[in-house]
């Protein structure tokens, strides 16, 4: 990683916190309830028996299920000898799941009531389904360029991939259980997490390669 991916992703991390702080201020203050209950308000004249269905399926997505398939992702990272790999794919997905239970219970804030096609008990903020939906599959976005070089097939994966993480958002809205506040800031934790991971990793392997060629020149 050259230094001026290093400085960018530096500034992306920065920034993603940053956004998710402001959500947090705004949200813990009551300034984005209004809003919040507009935007939930108009998603909810959407809703149709179809949608629904749909919407139930892209939620299921981005929950509990991504853990299973971040094991399976990481053995099959590890039989094809990327062990490395393997291990930065397993931890990075877990403990963003864990990241975003432990921010839940810190701040405590309430799941909607206008109107919820179902309960869940725990706290709403941020979406764990936006955070951690964008966690795996920009994972596997990134390691699809890693592993292939192919522009064209990476750049094709990062759109699905973007495609399906703000459906995953949407169905929250839609299904009642997150404000759009819940979201964004799912969504920004979970950039903030995922560059993150990944610029320490990359910046510990451009440091070693960085040690390496000055030994040499000694």
């Amino acid at each position: 990683m050259s230094e001026k991916k290093v400085l960018l992703g530096t500034i992306l991390s920065f920034l993603s916190l940053l956004l998710f702080l402001l959500i947090a201020f705004g949200v813990l203050n009551g300034a984005l309830i209004y809003l919040d209950s507009v935007i939930l308000t108009f998603v909810y004249t959407l809703r149709n028996p179809l949608l629904t269905q749909i919407m139930y399926f892209t939620s299921f997505l981005g929950g509990g299920f991504l853990l299973l398939l971040a094991v399976f992702t990481a053995l099959v990272f590890y039989k094809k000898n990327h062990k490395r790999e393997a291990v930065l794919f397993f931890f990075i997905v877990f403990s963003g799941f864990a990241i975003n239970n432990i921010i839940k219970y810190l701040l405590k804030v309430a799941r909607p009531d206008i109107d919820p096609l179902f309960s869940i008990d725990f706290y709403a903020f941020p979406s764990g389904h936006a955070m951690n939906s964008l966690i795996f599959y920009g994972l596997l976005s990134y390691f699809t360029f890693h592993f292939t070089k192919n522009r064209g097939l990476s750049v094709l994966t990062a759109i699905l991939s973007t495609i399906l993480i703000l459906l995953v958002g949407f169905s929250r809205l839609y299904l009642g259980v997150h404000y759009p506040s819940d979201v964004l800031a799912g969504f920004a934790v979970g950039f903030w997490w995922l560059s993150t991971a990944i610029l320490i990793d990359k910046t510990r392997v451009f440091y070693k390669l960085f040690e390496g060629r000055s030994s040499r020149l000694k």
